[in-house]
């Protein structure tokens, strides 16, 4: 079966938002980057936050603190601060993914349902995708410090799906792993992806998933 057959069998879709809707893993990365400039040992932070790219905010500050800042809230705080001005700056600049709102515009055109799980804050995701006029199409945008998993498990029952009639696209491990938490197919989009992509790819094919270089590649579907 094609990955177009498979999305046209698909009764309800839930998205991540940073680097599969939204280009901005690149731009995250780059605001940790400027954020943890004068932190010892923030390149080795950097390279597990950049591995990790999924997590809640709440999770990478957690880490942060517990194993480069000896527990210390306020410095933690202090950092989180910054990294949040430094993606505020850019906000005004992101923009979509390859093919990221035609497959929603169309996904929209046939009625099928939508909702946005995302490591991201909540409120900034939901104000983010009010600005890219996008915002309508999805029934929730859950974000952090919701666990994805969680968030996944509510928005199919409160919608009332089987969770094998929906799909979870993403471009993360996290994403895999929360809908192999939710026995949900994963559709792996694969372009702007910053952690190990061999490694997704091995547990995409080991739990007979789906994979795409870019979310144009769906535009096939019919609408």
């Amino acid at each position: 079966m094609l990955v177009q057959d498979f999305m046209e069998q698909v009764k309800y879709v839930l998205f991540d938002m940073d680097g599969t809707l939204l280009d901005t893993n690149q731009m995250k990365l780059e605001a940790m980057t400027q954020a943890l400039s004068d932190l010892e040992r923030g390149d080795e932070f950097l390279h597990h936050f950049k591995r990790n790219f999924g997590w809640t905010r709440e999770k990478h500050f957690g880490y942060l603190r517990e194993s480069y800042l000896e527990n210390d809230a306020a410095l933690t705080q202090e950092y989180r601060n910054r990294y949040e001005q430094n993606l505020a700056d850019n906000r005004l600049n992101i923009e979509f993914c390859t093919g990221a709102k035609e497959l929603i515009e169309s996904l929209a055109n046939r009625d099928i349902g939508m909702s946005v799980v995302t490591g991201s804050d909540q409120n900034d995701a939901r104000e983010i995708l009010i600005a890219k006029g996008v915002s309508q199409h999805f029934d929730e945008t859950l974000g952090s410090p919701n666990i994805k998993a969680e968030s996944v498990a509510s928005i199919i029952k409160k919608y009332g799906y089987k969770s094998e009639d929906c799909v979870l696209i993403g471009d993360s491990m996290n994403d895999l792993e929360a809908a192999e938490i939710n026995d949900m197919p994963f559709l792996y989009a694969a372009k702007y992806t910053l952690a190990d992509q061999d490694k997704i790819r091995a547990r995409v094919k080991q739990g007979g998933h789906w994979e795409v270089h870019s979310l144009l590649e769906l535009e096939a579907v019919n609408v």
